[in-house]
């Protein structure tokens, strides 16, 4: 300890010895993955040292997304599990789901609402129309599609077997190198939803997988941070589920964002097609679709009921497709990259390896050891640079227009 304390100490490096000990890990979580991609030196801090920070009791960002989670849990349940078909659900079904879910929330996990400050029991209740239209326009898209919810809050930690269907749910095992010895380590997580479509028609028949994330946070999906390891839990899901049953085909990994209800009407007393389409412009998602599959083939359920400017319809799906080669490439890259932090920070490196894009800093704004872990500015990594930006290329269709451009037209 003293000799850390020296001013030519190197504080970014363990013994490699000692860290055999304090990473003796062979799982990781996708808050784990996240923090050891964004910066080693702050995943040493938490996970090796066990820093930790005392929880807020206030309705921040992480309760608010327990909250959404469970009422989206509750309600798929309740309208999908075990039955046979897509149906439209009432409005008026949705509120009542909502309404009930929020009352067992409150019930089971938090104190009677006297006990809670007037602050927190407004932005509690307010949550109610978040997931109301959350999903009255999710439900309304899978009235239109082939896609069934088929599981909810599904754990991938335990490898598991539907008896029913025979489908597998598994953790994603990747191969890392120590000090010349092969470790075996499991990726696990939750999905929030998992949809499957059962495709049978003329020219093929096969069953294809789409997982999905309710994103309450503002963190936005990009290509260039999945280069550098960021963004990766939901793509991990889709690869492990898709590995797990053959005959099942990756579809796509989508992020729906569950933040606020969005923007206000320009125009007085708004039809049912402006307000969704308010709703779709503020909540398109994000992340990867795979080209030809059919959720590619389903964008039109994306779109705009209003015509734009230019007279026609606009694609909110803000998805990048990709082909199912280049899906391939895009997850041997993310073993690749988890891999080699694994290796490093097992052999002791805990270098200090901040990303940033932009004037955003990705790993630095909300970081709890920055001012012990010695990094300056010029230590930074800034993530939209020339190695990024060919590897997105490289990824990207380039057949199809990227989703979510400025115009959205098609």
């Amino acid at each position: 300890a003293e000799k850390r304390l020296l001013p030519d100490a190197n504080i970014h490096s363990v013994d490699s010895d000692r860290a055999g000990l304090i990473f003796g890990f062979d799982s990781l979580s996708p808050t784990a993955i996240k923090s050891l991609d964004s910066c080693r030196f702050g995943y040493f801090c938490q996970y090796g040292l066990g820093i930790r920070t005392p929880s807020s009791k206030k309705l921040n960002p992480q309760n608010v997304g327990n909250i959404v989670h469970y009422v989206m849990d509750y309600c798929f349940r309740k309208f999908y599990d075990g039955t046979e078909e897509n149906r439209l659900i009432p409005e008026k079904d949705i509120k009542d789901a909502v309404t009930e879910a929020l009352a067992e929330y409150r019930k089971n996990e938090l104190m009677e609402e006297q006990y809670h400050t007037v602050r927190f029991n407004v932005l509690f209740d307010n949550l109610s129309e978040i997931c109301f239209y959350l999903l009255k326009y999710m439900t309304e898209e899978l009235a239109q599609s082939r896609f069934r919810p088929t599981y909810f809050e599904l754990n991938l930690k335990n490898p598991a077997t539907d008896e029913k269907s025979g489908f597998v749910s598994k953790p994603f095992k990747i191969s890392v190198d120590v000090k010349g010895k092969k470790e075996e380590i499991n990726l696990y997580g939750t999905v929030d939803r998992v949809d499957i479509a059962h495709i049978t028609d003329e020219e093929k028949a096969e069953k294809q997988i789409r997982a999905i994330d309710y994103k309450t946070g503002k963190e936005s999906f990009g290509l260039e941070k999945v280069y550098y390891g960021l963004s990766l839990k939901l793509l991990i899901y889709l690869f492990t589920l898709a590995e797990g049953n053959p005959g099942y085909v990756p579809a796509s990994a989508t992020y729906y964002p569950s933040g606020a209800v969005g923007e206000q009407s320009d125009t007085a007393n708004p039809d049912s097609d402006k307000l969704r389409d308010i709703w779709m412009k503020n909540h398109g998602e994000e992340g990867i679709g795979v080209k030809d599959t059919n959720g590619d083939k389903e964008r039109d359920n994306y779109k705009s009921r209003t015509l734009n400017g230019n007279g026609k319809r606009t694609d909110y799906f803000k998805a990048t497709t990709v082909t199912a080669d280049k899906l391939e490439r895009l997850k041997e890259h993310i073993i690749t990259t988890i891999s080699d932090n694994v290796s490093c920070i097992k052999q002791g490196d805990v270098t200090a390896n901040p990303l940033k894009k932009g004037d955003e800093e990705i790993s630095c704004k909300f970081c709890k050891y920055n001012v012990i872990c010695g990094a300056g500015k010029e230590h930074v990594t800034e993530i939209e640079n020339s190695e990024s930006a060919n590897f997105v290329a490289d990824i990207t269709d380039t057949n199809e227009n990227k989703a979510g451009d400025s115009n959205g037209d098609k």
